[in-house]
């Protein structure tokens, strides 16, 4: 599984995630506040191919974020954004 980008990263409400997934698995998403204490934590069952996933995060308090992705227990990529 490859996860590419999040856009947009200046983040009101929802942000996309693009991932290519190669076979149907699931992903786990944990965003991180400053601190470094979870702040989130998705779980989504992705299906065979190129998708981007639609992220609600309105529920955060401004400021910045990490978002790590996670298959399985494998790390697979970190974003940063700032929620406004």
């Amino acid at each position: 599984m490859n996860v590419h980008s999040l856009q947009p990263t200046l983040i009101k409400h929802n942000s996309n995630l693009s991932i290519i997934a190669s076979k149907g698995e699931s992903i786990l998403l944990k965003v991180l506040d400053i601190e470094g204490k979870i702040a989130k934590s998705i779980t989504h069952i992705l299906e065979e191919g190129k998708q981007e996933l639609s992220l609600n995060l309105s529920d955060l308090s401004k400021g910045k974020y990490v978002l790590n992705a996670f298959s399985k227990d494998a790390f697979l990529n970190s974003f940063k954004f700032i929620k406004h």
